[in-house]
């Protein structure tokens, strides 16, 4: 059995080397996607705080409501000015929008590394090959793997089936695979 090293290239678009504008583009995309992650994870740390404080609003609420027919003054929950802050400044808009102009230069990036691939793809197809030493020049050498000395057997049954006044006994025509090993 023959397996392909990584550095063969058979595992990458009929094994041509990557060129120096896709890796820069797959280098970019991976940056890209992690200032989208650090803007998402910022995003969800300022909805959990949004979230607390809507669940403390509605609790007082709720209780305002009960205590309602009661006399006298109950207090409001009041929200924290930083919360204030939030929505004031319209933070959330700004991360989602932030979010969005990240996503469509993602698939600004993954564009152009679909137009290089299909590019260098053409190249490669373009690339007479006519011996095998070309195709090992151009795509790399397999690499022996380790094999185990193995011997597969087929055994066949000795089973008889039948044999009533109407029909003839007949032998199975199955066969038992064995699997083994050769020592040496």
């Amino acid at each position: 059995m023959l397996n392909f090293s990584p550095d063969s290239g058979l595992g990458k678009t009929l094994g041509a080397p990557k060129d120096d504008r896709q890796n820069q583009l797959l280098s970019l995309r991976v940056q890209k996607l992690k200032e989208q992650k650090q803007v998402a994870v910022q995003m969800n740390e300022i909805l959990d705080k949004l979230h607390e404080e809507s669940k403390k609003t509605r609790r007082n609420l709720v209780n305002a409501i009960a205590v309602s027919k009661r006399p006298g003054y109950f207090h409001y929950h009041e929200t924290d000015p930083e919360v204030k802050q939030y929505e004031s400044n319209k933070v959330l808009s700004n991360f989602a929008r932030t979010v969005q102009k990240l996503n469509n230069e993602i698939e600004q990036i993954d564009t152009e590394i679909e137009q290089s691939k299909i590019a260098r793809d053409t190249r490669i197809s373009e690339v007479p090959i006519s011996s095998l030493g070309q195709w090992f020049d151009t795509y790399g050498k397999p690499k022996e793997a380790l094999q185990e000395d193995l011997l597969t057997t087929f055994q066949s049954s000795s089973k008889v089936y039948g044999g009533t006044k109407h029909h003839c006994a007949f032998k199975s025509q199955a066969s038992t695979m064995i699997k083994g090993k050769i020592t040496r």
